[in-house]
């Protein structure tokens, strides 16, 4: 029952509204984007690590979001379109974070 609390959203008019499950998308994509930025604008060392440890830490949560929502798109089939469409926005942080880290190695 402890998975149910993670899968409540806001409801509006009686149905469930999953598009505030993507807003964290975003601000994932930002923070990388102004690391990345910094990164080539300093050259710092320091920055690498520090995006490193927020790549993980991005990993981690967006990974415990999408198995949220993955569980909610089984539960609440009624709503499966707004599910598919939060899910792709999370996983479209995959290709940026991939392409992020080949412009630091190279």
């Amino acid at each position: 029952m402890k998975y149910k609390a993670l899968l409540k959203t806001k409801k509006r008019n009686g149905t469930t509204d999953y598009k505030n499950w993507k807003k964290g998308s975003p601000y994932s994509a930002a923070i990388g984007t102004f690391l990345l930025l910094a990164f080539l604008i300093s050259k710092q060392n320091l920055l690498i690590a520090i995006g490193l440890n927020y790549v993980m830490l991005a990993f981690i949560m967006n990974t415990i979001i999408l198995l949220a929502l993955i569980a909610a798109l089984f539960l609440h089939t009624a709503h499966w379109k707004n599910i598919a469409v939060t899910i792709i926005c999370v996983l479209l942080n995959i290709p940026l974070s991939i392409l992020y880290l080949t412009i630091v190695i190279n």
